[in-house]
C-alpha cells in the first residue's frame, strides 16, 4: 500500500446529517432566492432519491437566473418554478400521493 505523506494527520472533524425532505414540494421561488434540491424538495418521497431532481433543478436554477440577469427582469426568476414542475413535478407528486396512502395504512 503506497501512502501519501501529504495525508499524516488526515482525521474526521465533525459529521452531520438531518431528514430528506419526502413530501410535495412547496414554493422554490423567493424574491431572488431559488431553491433546488432537498433544499426545493425535490427528493423523491418514496425512495429518497434526489440527484437527479437536484442536477435538472440546477440546470434549471441556473439557466432561469442567467435569463434574468441578461434581461435585466428579476420577475423571469418565476419561470424555475413552472420548468421545474414541468420537467419533474408530476413525478413528485405521484410519490407524495403514494406515500400518504401508504401512512395510511401503515407501511411508510
Amino acid at each position: 500500500m503506497v501512502r501519501s505523506k501529504k495525508l499524516r494527520r488526515l482525521e474526521i472533524i465533525g459529521k452531520t446529517g438531518g431528514s430528506i425532505p419526502c413530501g410535495k414540494p412547496g414554493k422554490t421561488v423567493f424574491d431572488n432566492v431559488l431553491l433546488v434540491g432537498d433544499a426545493a424538495g425535490h427528493a423523491h418521497p418514496i425512495t429518497g432519491a434526489g440527484i437527479l431532481n437536484a442536477v435538472m433543478g440546477g440546470e434549471i436554477a441556473g439557466r432561469i437566473a442567467a435569463e434574468a440577469v441578461l434581461k435585466g427582469d428579476p420577475p423571469h426568476l418565476e419561470n424555475y418554478e413552472n420548468q421545474w414542475r414541468e420537467a419533474f413535478g408530476k413525478s413528485l407528486s405521484h410519490g407524495a400521493c403514494k406515500r400518504q396512502m401508504l401512512k395510511k395504512i401503515g407501511i411508510a
